[in-house]
């Protein structure tokens, strides 16, 4: 079970880097900051990771709500495991269910 839960919280932790970085980018787009070298600038991150999340800004900006709804989806979801409310053993088919919306679009 231990193996079970740590894998589930490094998976969880992916997802929450992910849609963190997404959700600054769009903080970033909402400033009016859309370059590279501004972002770079204002934000410590990996040139690189950078360079290829900004290569998906359309995308970010189209599914903006999808992405909040899930950051805030994902993390009842997370405290309701650890809370004892859901069983471990429920997160992949929630998270399925949490990534659905992104997958009919």
């Amino acid at each position: 079970m231990q193996n079970e839960n740590g894998n589930r919280n490094a998976f969880l932790g992916s997802v929450y880097w992910t849609l963190n970085l997404y959700l600054t980018l769009l903080d970033f787009f909402d400033q009016g900051k859309t370059s590279y070298e501004e972002i770079k600038n204002n934000y410590k991150i990996n040139p690189f990771v950078l360079k290829i999340n900004l290569g998906q800004k359309d995308t970010i900006i189209k599914y903006r709500q999808e992405i909040k709804t899930m950051y805030l989806k994902l993390i009842e979801l997370d405290d309701a495991i650890k809370s004892g409310k859901k069983q471990a053993d429920e997160f992949r088919i929630q998270l399925k269910k949490l990534a659905y919306p992104f997958i009919l679009k």
